[in-house]
């Protein structure tokens, strides 16, 4: 997480990358397995640096603006205690409840403020790393018991208006016609989910 945090200060600093209209920005992602662009002998994390705004970059912003807090400090405050996995160090691993697909989990780092990574101590690094491994035995040891390819992507999400979250979404449910208009279709309830998850931690 420290060479990340590193390399993506950077990337945003960089001399000679064009600004797109409304800045730089910085994608971190993890894939793992074949059905979702990753590969299991190479579980690497990616890293890249756009001029133009990621969707999800955007829905944070927008939701800082319309609701004058950061996304991951709204879920923190709003999401039931009952989906709550583990409290961690520095901040709670849960499972969100707008679940899209079974066994989606967020990891909400505690402090809301800092936007990019290399604005969070060693100690926060730290967390997040310990939440990240966390997260990736979890959706390992649950892609087992449900007889699946091990197959996830990790999002780290940050930039205007995120507050800094991970989010875990393993490959726990094939895409329909409903997803391909914009809807989601859940094959589990996230009380459900999230005791599981409880069970399997």
């Amino acid at each position: 997480m420290t060479r990340l945090a590193r390399l993506e200060e950077k990337l945003l600093n960089l001399d000679g990358f064009p600004q797109g209209a409304k800045g730089r920005f910085v994608s971190v992602i993890k894939n793992v397995g074949r059905s979702v662009g990753g590969s299991l002998t190479h579980g690497h994390q990616q890293i890249a640096l756009s001029n133009v705004m990621p969707r999800r970059v955007r829905e944070n912003a927008a939701f800082l603006e319309a609701q004058g807090k950061p996304f991951s400090r709204y879920l923190m405050e709003s999401n039931p205690s009952e989906l709550e996995i583990a409290a961690l160090d520095e901040g709670v691993l849960l499972v969100p409840y707008f679940m899209r697909r079974p066994y989606d989990m967020q990891f909400l780092l505690a402090d809301s403020g800092p936007r990019y990574l290399h604005e969070l101590s060693q100690k926060q690094l730290r967390g997040l790393g310990d939440a990240l491994a966390l997260g990736m035995r979890l959706m390992r040891s649950i892609l087992l018991s449900l007889e699946r390819e091990i197959a996830y992507n990790v999002l780290v999400h940050t930039g205007p208006g995120a507050g800094i979250y991970l989010e875990f979404l393993p490959w726990t449910q094939e895409n329909g016609g409903y997803e391909q208009l914009g809807l989601s279709a859940c094959q589990s309830l996230p009380k459900e989910a999230a005791r599981l998850l409880r069970e399997a931690l």
